[in-house]
This record gives C-alpha cells, sequence and structure tokens, in this order.
C-alpha cells in the first residue's frame, strides 16, 4: 500500500513539479548558462595572487642561481606546493582521527583547497606550449553571433517611457479606427432608418 501511495501520489507530484521548473527555465537556460559562466571567471579572477611565487620574483631567481640546481625554479616551486598540499592533507585526516575537535581538520583542509586553487592558475612564467610562443593571455567570453545585450539588461526609464508612449500611440490609434468605424455604422443606421420612413 505504500509503494502505490509513493508511487501514485508523491512520484508524480514530483515529476509535475520538476517538469513545470524545467519548462519554465529552458526558456532562460541561455541566460543562465552565460551568468554562471560569468560569475566563475569573475570569481577566479578576484581570488588572491598568493602565493608571490606566481609572479616570478627576481630575489628568487637570483637565489635560485647562486644554488645552481639543475632543475628550473619552476619545477621547484610547483613540487613544493604539491608536498605542502600533500602533508595539510594527511594532518587533518590524522587530527581528524586523534581528535574530536572537528575545527583544527577542517581549516587545515580549506587551506589546501585554497592552495591547490591559487597553484593551478596559469602563472606569468607559464609560457603556453605553442609554436608561437605567446606570453600574453586572454580571457575570452563566447556568445553566440545573434546577441543583443538590450536582451539581457534591465529595462532602464527611458526604455519604459519610450515603450508606455509607444503603446499609447498605438491605443490611440486604434481607438481612432473603432471610433470611425462606429461612425460609419451609426451612418448607415441612420440612412436605413430615413429609407425606411420615406417608404411607410
Amino acid at each position: 500500500v505504500a509503494t502505490v501511495i509513493f508511487t501514485v501520489s508523491v512520484l508524480n507530484l514530483l515529476i509535475a513539479v520538476y517538469s513545470n521548473e524545467y519548462d519554465r527555465k529552458e526558456k532562460q537556460a541561455a541566460l543562465l548558462f552565460f551568468k554562471e559562466r560569468a560569475g566563475i571567471c569573475l570569481r577566479h579572477l578576484m581570488e588572491p595572487l598568493w602565493p608571490r611565487w606566481q609572479k616570478r620574483p627576481e630575489w628568487f631567481w637570483r637565489w635560485w642561481k647562486k644554488l645552481k640546481q639543475p632543475a628550473c625554479p619552476e619545477t621547484y616551486v610547483q613540487r613544493v606546493v604539491a608536498g605542502t598540499i600533500t602533508a595539510l592533507v594527511v594532518l587533518a585526516t590524522a587530527l581528524a582521527e586523534l581528535l574530536s575537535c572537528v575545527l583544527v581538520p577542517l581549516v587545515l583542509l580549506v587551506a589546501a583547497m585554497l592552495l591547490l586553487q591559487v597553484a593551478s592558475k596559469r602563472c606569468d612564467w607559464q609560457h603556453p606550449r605553442t609554436p608561437e610562443n605567446r606570453t600574453h593571455f586572454y580571457l575570452w567570453i563566447c556568445s553566440r553571433a545573434s546577441f543583443s545585450r538590450s536582451n539581457f539588461e534591465e529595462p532602464s526609464i527611458e526604455d519604459l517611457n519610450r515603450s508606455v508612449e509607444d503603446r499609447s500611440e498605438n491605443m490611440n490609434r486604434n481607438l481612432e479606427t473603432v471610433q470611425h468605424s462606429v461612425e460609419e455604422r451609426i451612418e448607415d443606421l441612420s440612412r436605413s432608418l430615413e429609407d425606411r420612413s420615406e417608404n411607410m
């Protein structure tokens, strides 16, 4: 009985609600997609630029040349960051098992996640592996060919006033047409009445 009630009542109700929401959101799918992608790009651009090795500091290069290491400093920094993230995750797991406090492992995991996100960004010294060897990076936001900014912007007061004026003009035009047709009908009726009175 419970299965029948769930299948007939609750499941059909959920399907109806989700179908209605899908039909309503399908018309705004493109706008929601563009907004979400722009929000992701904005959050990525607004994140902090630490650690400062992403800007390729000169003091780090001078210090690295003094050490005369065979590997490039970028590889060394990447290894240090990877080791730090691994150590933070392992330490957070160990503390979560040993301690009853959840706050310290949570802070360590958040620090590891932020460090991983920042280290995953493309740095100034990470040149793309292309034949052109471009040194400038660009952020591209694609849109369809028929894109119009006015379709996604909030209407301004001028646009509202213009739309109100257009609608009032259309209404006046329609009223004039209706008035003219009513006058013609009245004239026809008066003629028909005159003809009947003459015939009588």
